[in-house]
């Protein structure tokens, strides 16, 4: 079971002090952050703050950017460029 997806719950994980983020946490808030995905399982992340993928992402935003990946991927099919627009626009975090 994972932590809620709340910034609470990453407010949490890390204590507060940004020396428990990793190197990669360092584009968090930019959108140009990659989540880590072991950083929110039981075991953690084994790289620790030397991980190149952000432990500052909530334990939901590496499921919610594969489902936003797909629907880019399933308005590329469409003949309809706007529709591919609208969602590359709908899923930019700026």
């Amino acid at each position: 079971r994972t932590a809620p997806c709340t910034s609470a719950a990453v407010a949490a994980a890390v204590g507060g002090h940004p020396a428990l983020l990793s190197v990669g946490s360092t584009w968090h808030g930019t959108g140009m952050c990659r989540p880590c995905a072991w950083f929110w399982k039981a075991g953690g992340c084994s790289n620790g703050w030397q991980c190149r993928h952000c432990h500052a992402c909530p334990p939901c935003e590496l499921k919610a950017r594969r489902y936003a990946k797909v629907r880019i991927l399933r308005a590329a099919k469409c003949a309809d460029t706007s529709a591919l627009e609208a969602v590359v626009a709908a899923s930019r975090p700026w």
